[in-house]
């Protein structure tokens, strides 16, 4: 961007110089100049004029924006000269004609109007040239390059695919010679080699040896391939390992649980992780049982060929709840979940000090404490829960240190008000609450931090939210990028920012919402963009418009109709405007019936070719009846 000559007629102009004309010398400049944000008339400001560039900028459509100033008696003619970005045109291919560009489009997944950054090109080459790999051109050779073209730039991709190589011969080595693999063997001979069905098919072998038993079984695909050749030998190589088992000592546990042990060790490949993970698995469900002290142990044993995991467990004493006590407040006892008769569990005792504790800070009492009381060891075992409520604490008064914003909620709407007892969840509630407030009003990078103040005794506090407002934040222009079919009025209608007013996240997120509940777009974003020294914000609303047609298509049998099948066509965002029109087809091989509608908003109609016709015979044939008598 070069500003010098600008700067320099700025110099020479008297302030009161006004801008004489605006022009945006590219496609679209209708669209782009409403993006600027300045009129005809307006007064002539340089720092206004650097604010368009950088909403150009902002649009992703353009690298570089050159603007010229002509000055004159009648003010200051405008000429904004930018330089389209190299977004995604059109893909070509050259070098081997037997590639179609959409199959490099496909592989390479590149979208229209993406930007060809240099970094993007070298990574589409290298994914195009995979997918050639991948289809059996095991030699191929891509580059590629982003050329200026009428709709921004091209993709070239420069092919040197070499021979498709065909299977000659494939087998499988190193497998049991009780297991039969060779029926997975994928590609056959004289196939393409496709390297992703090789894959596959090494997979579903190690898959079926796992299954036999051999958990740390591998299958590796080997090609064996000579430059220039069109013809490949592939070898599957097994390596099974040891046939493998899991036994358990110590504790005659239930089927169910040794099988989920034995599970997760087999899917693991019966790495150390996998074996901890067993040996956690067992732990779980014994502290389940009441088994407090339970440990569980892993180790291999060697038999012959085979090898075999062995869990060694300790389980102890199993512990019993023989009773529940809560001392200190009478009514929570029912608020708790162990119970007597049942086997203790520690994670259950630590949820019931939670549920006894919240419960009571939120009647009030903040300083309360609870804790729980069981003996060690097993047998029957008698649960105790210690609560020291401490003085019910009684909010004083709640402090905002900040004017609350105009047109927002006041504190008098808090939870937390004076004379009522003090909760920590609506402390948090609260301090949510005033920064809605505050982010709605425009601040949208307002800090609330609540300060506690007790009394001695913890009888009253004091609340003060201390509030950070920053800098209030008003709607500057909307700035729309990722546009291609739909008009930029569809947006701007669902986006009802109005410049000079508090720039409300709750009017961005509602924003957002709306446009993505038209349909029209696979991807909304709002952000609002940093204004520098103003306190002007504008909103880039980036969008990815998904794609306009849907088909849908569908076959059944019923006795009255037969065979029956219908489709509907759907196309949305007829001429950028967000209509739809929808065609349905439905037909019926009983009756010789067909139904067509063509719908939403936009046409209907029905059509029974059939039942028309017979209509119509009926009427000749009346008619003939009646000349003849």
């Amino acid at each position: 961007m070069s500003l010098a000559a600008l700067v320099l007629a700025a110099a020479a102009l008297d302030s009161a110089v006004v801008l004489r004309s605006i022009e945006v010398d590219t496609p679209q400049r209708e669209r782009y100049t409403s993006t600027l944000g300045l009129v005809a008339g307006d007064p002539y400001d340089p720092e206004r004029v650097r604010e368009a560039v950088l909403r150009l900028f902002a649009t992703g459509d353009f690298e570089d924006v050159r603007v010229e100033a002509e000055a004159s008696e009648t003010g200051v003619a405008l000429i904004f000269r930018p330089t389209l970005a190299p977004r995604l045109g059109k893909v070509k291919v050259v070098g081997d004609e037997r590639i179609a560009p959409d199959t490099l489009r496909r592989a390479a997944r590149l979208r229209t109007r993406e930007p060809l950054w240099p970094r993007r090109v070298e990574e589409a080459a290298r994914s195009a040239a995979l997918a050639l790999v991948a289809e059996g051109y095991l030699e191929a050779r891509v580059a590629a390059t982003a050329t200026p073209g009428p709709e921004g730039a091209d993709v070239v991709f420069e092919v040197t695919a070499g021979p498709r190589v065909q299977l000659r011969y494939a087998s499988v080595a190193g497998a049991p010679v009780e297991l039969v693999l060779t029926d997975l063997v994928r590609p056959v001979h004289g196939d393409t080699y496709r390297r992703v069905q090789a894959e596959a098919a090494a997979e579903r072998m190690r898959q079926r040896l796992v299954a036999a038993g051999y958990w740390r079984a591998t299958v590796e695909p080997k090609e064996s391939h000579a430059a220039g050749s069109k013809q490949l030998d592939l070898v599957f190589q097994a390596t099974p390992g040891p046939l493998m088992s899991v036994v358990v000592h110590g504790f005659d546990l239930p089927r169910g649980r040794r099988l989920e042990a034995t599970s997760l060790v087999r899917d693991g490949g019966a790495r150390s992780d996998a074996l901890e993970a067993g040996a956690e698995k067992l732990e779980d469900h014994l502290r389940h049982e009441g088994y407090r002290d339970a440990t569980v142990r892993y180790r291999s044993e060697t038999l012959g060929n085979d090898e075999r995991v062995v869990y060694e467990i300790q389980s102890g004493e199993a512990a019993t709840v023989v009773a529940v006590e809560v001392t200190g407040q009478d009514d929570l006892a029912s608020l708790v979940k162990t119970r007597p008769g049942e086997p203790l569990r520690e994670d259950v005792v630590a949820e019931d000090v939670r549920t006894l504790r919240d419960v009571l800070q939120d009647r009030g009492y903040a300083s309360v404490r609870v804790e729980s009381v069981v003996r060690e060891g097993g047998g029957q075992v008698p649960v105790s829960y210690r609560v020291e409520p401490g003085p019910r604490t009684t909010v004083a008064a709640v402090e905002v240190d900040a004017t609350t914003p105009s047109g927002s909620e006041s504190t008098g709407e808090l939870l937390l008000r004076a004379g009522e007892p003090y909760k920590a969840r609506a402390l948090a509630t609260d301090r949510a609450h005033i920064l809605a407030a505050y982010r709605n009003a425009g601040y949208l990078e307002a800090t609330v931090d609540p300060e506690l103040r007790f009394t001695d005794d913890h009888s009253e506090v004091t609340v003060v939210f201390h509030v950070v407002p920053g800098r209030a934040a008003v709607e500057g222009h909307l700035i729309i990028a990722g546009l291609e079919r739909t008009q930029e009025r569809v947006v701007r209608r669902e986006v009802p920012l109005e410049p000079g007013q508090p720039l409300s996240l709750d009017k961005l997120l509602e924003g957002q919402k709306r446009l993505a509940g038209l349909g029209l777009f696979e991807r909304v974003s709002l952000t609002p963009l940093e204004g520098g020294e103003r306190p002007e914000r504008d909103v880039l609303v980036g969008l990815s418009e998904a794609s306009v047609t849907t088909v849908t298509y569908g076959a059944g049998y019923s006795e009255r109709d037969l065979f029956r099948g219908s489709v509907e066509v759907t196309r949305r965002n007829l001429f950028g405007l967000d209509r739809t029109l929808t065609a349905f087809a439905r037909a019926a091989f009983r009756g010789q019936r067909l139904q067509a509608l063509c719908g939403a908003a936009c046409l209907h109609a029905r059509y029974e070719a059939f039942q028309i016709a017979a209509l119509l015979l009926g009427e000749i044939l009346r008619a003939h009846q009646a000349a003849s008598a």
